[in-house]
């Protein structure tokens, strides 16, 4: 399960120490959930790389009770569930047909 601090700010000091001040840029929590969550998005896409680099199958799921999640994993920290992401190695068989996909003028507007 991949979740994220929504009191990130307060750790300003430590992973931006040449300007602490900066924390106070964060203070309303809406503009901090939001940029929490963003960062926590473009960090899971780091790790299901990171995870598929070294041999193993990632399965990225969302759609979950993100509430319940929280209340048995997250309780003590506060942190935010966003994702549950299996890791391993997928049993014999464990593969399927490739489902449709958009052709690519359909999704991409190019400018």
């Amino acid at each position: 399960m991949l979740s994220f601090d929504p009191e990130w700010h307060e750790q300003f000091p430590k992973f931006f120490p040449h300007a602490p001040e900066r924390k106070a840029m964060f203070e309303d929590a809406e503009s901090r959930a939001a940029v929490g969550s963003s960062n926590a998005w473009l960090q899971a896409g780091y790790f299901l790389m990171a995870v598929r680099a070294v041999g193993l199958a990632a399965g990225p799921m969302g759609g979950f009770d993100h509430a319940a999640v929280d209340a048995a994993i997250n309780e003590e920290t506060g942190h935010k569930s966003f994702m549950i992401v299996n890791v391993g190695k997928p049993g014999a068989n464990a593969w399927m047909e490739r489902l449709p996909r958009h052709e690519a003028e359909f999704a991409v507007r190019s400018l």
